[in-house]
């Protein structure tokens, strides 16, 4: 009897290690897949489909942090623009990219995922950081540094 409660607890132990451990790496891969369909509408300019993809951070503070760009006001639309340029020239002068560094920190309350990007030209790199939120069930660009 003594052999199977401890087969139990280590069983449920592992599952338990195991949940904890993949939580950040799901988180990493969530941010990873949302990093490049990001990528993908920079080099498109699709800016109307990569305002869903971040944070808004103007002045409506019931918006701030909890919503994403509205692409057809012009103020908003200027800055998705911003945005999404500057990733695309970052795709458009590096031959390849890599994802180096996955962490998160907490600012202001709030929990930032950090993605750190290698972009790889001519055997220079130029790594670049990525910040999200969590915004619901999705992963959303706060700044690119």
């Amino acid at each position: 009897m003594k052999t199977r409660a401890s087969i139990f607890t280590l069983i449920f132990l592992g599952l338990f290690v195991s949940t904890i451990w993949a939580q950040p790496n799901k988180e990493a891969d969530d941010i990873k897949n949302t990093l490049t369909v990001i990528f993908d509408l920079s080099k498109a300019d699709d800016f109307e489909g990569a305002a869903k993809y971040i944070v808004y951070s103007g002045d409506d503070n019931a918006r701030k942090f909890v919503d994403t760009y509205n692409y057809k006001v012009r103020r908003e639309a200027k800055d998705v623009k911003r945005i999404t340029k500057k990733i695309k020239a970052l795709l458009d002068i590096t031959d390849k990219y890599n994802f180096i560094d996955f962490k998160n920190e907490t600012r202001d309350a709030n929990k930032i995922y950090i993605q750190m990007v290698n972009f790889v030209s001519s055997g220079q790199q130029l790594t670049t950081k990525f910040e999200f939120l969590k915004v619901g069930d999705k992963y959303l660009l706060l700044s690119v540094k």
